[in-house]
C-alpha cells in the first residue's frame, strides 16, 4: 500500500485489499452518541489514511467489499506529528507485557527506533516482534504520527553501542541528575537513550557503555521501574 498510496494523484480511486481495515471502519471505531451495533464509518464518509511514508492521505470510501475497501483520494499532505529529534531507545529486555507498554507508549511519543538490548541482567532473550511491530503500528495510527517506527531484532550490549552513530546517553539511578543537562541535550538531533532492566545496569555494562564515551544520568532520586524510566527518558525530547 506504501507505494500504491505515494503514486496515486487527486481524484484516482484505489482499492485496499485488507479485511482487518474494512472491519476497523465498519465495526471498531466508535464515535460519541453511538447506539450499539451502528455502523461505524459509512460509504461516502472521509478518513485519513497512512501508510508510514510520513504523508497523511484524506480519502472518501466509496464502498465496502468482502476483501477490502475502495476509496477516492481527496488530499496528500505531510504529517506534522513527526517529531525533529531523531531517538532511538535501547530498552535492555524486561518482561513482556513491561516491553510491550514501552513499545506502545513511546511510539505515540515519538521514538523513531525501538532496540530492545541484550544486558548481563535482561530477564529474557527473546521477544515477539511481529506483535511489536503490531503494537507500534496501530499506537501509531491512534496517535496520528504519519510514520510507524521501526522495532530491531535483540542485540547484545556490546554490538548496539559498536553499531550506533550518535549521542549515546545512559540513564542509570546513581548517576548525576540530568535536570541541569536537559537544555543541552534538546538541542540534539539524533540521541540513544539506554534503559537497563529491572536490576539496573550491572558494573560490566556500565563499563561497555563508559567505554563507548556514553554519557550517564539519572532521572531524579525516585527508583523507577524500567518501563516507566523509557517513557519518562522519552519525553525530555518529544515534548
Amino acid at each position: 500500500m506504501k507505494e500504491k498510496l505515494g503514486d496515486l494523484k487527486v481524484g484516482d480511486s484505489f482499492f485496499i485489499a485488507d479485511v482487518g481495515l474494512s472491519n476497523q471502519l465498519r465495526k471498531v471505531f466508535r464515535f460519541r452518541g453511538m447506539s450499539r451495533g451502528q455502523q461505524a464509518f459509512r460509504d461516502g464518509e472521509v478518513v485519513e489514511l497512512f501508510n508510514g511514508s510520513g504523508f497523511n492521505f484524506e480519502s472518501k470510501i466509496i464502498d465496502f467489499e468482502k476483501d477490502g475497501t475502495n476509496f477516492v483520494l481527496i488530499s496528500k499532505e505531510e504529517n506534522k506529528n513527526i517529531s525533529k529529534i531523531e531517538v532511538h531507545l535501547f530498552q535492555s529486555i524486561i518482561k513482556k507485557d513491561n516491553f510491550e507498554l514501552v513499545v506502545e507508549k513511546c511510539t505515540e511519543l515519538g521514538v523513531r527506533l525501538f532496540h530492545p538490548v541484550i544486558s548481563e541482567r535482561s530477564e529474557k532473550k527473546d521477544l515477539n516482534l511481529e506483535r511489536l511491530n503490531k503494537i507500534a503500528k496501530e499506537a501509531s495510527e491512534q496517535s496520528g504520527r504519519g510514520e510507524v517506527p521501526e522495532i530491531f531484532a535483540p542485540t547484545k550490549l556490546t554490538d548496539a553501542v559498536k553499531n550506533f552513530n550518535g549521542k549515546l546517553l545512559v540513564f542509570d539511578f546513581d548517576a548525576p541528575s540530568i535536570v541541569s543537562e536537559q537544555l543541552k541535550f534538546k538541542n540534539l538531533k539524533k540521541v540513544g537513550i539506554f534503559i537497563g532492566p529491572e536490576g539496573g545496569w550491572s558494573e560490566g555494562d556500565l563499563q561497555v557503555l563508559k567505554y563507548a564515551e556514553a554519557e550517564i544520568v539519572s532521572l531524579g532520586k525516585q527508583v523507577l521501574r524500567a518501563e516507566t524510566a523509557s517513557i519518562v527518558a522519552s519525553t525530555l525530547f518529544l515534548i
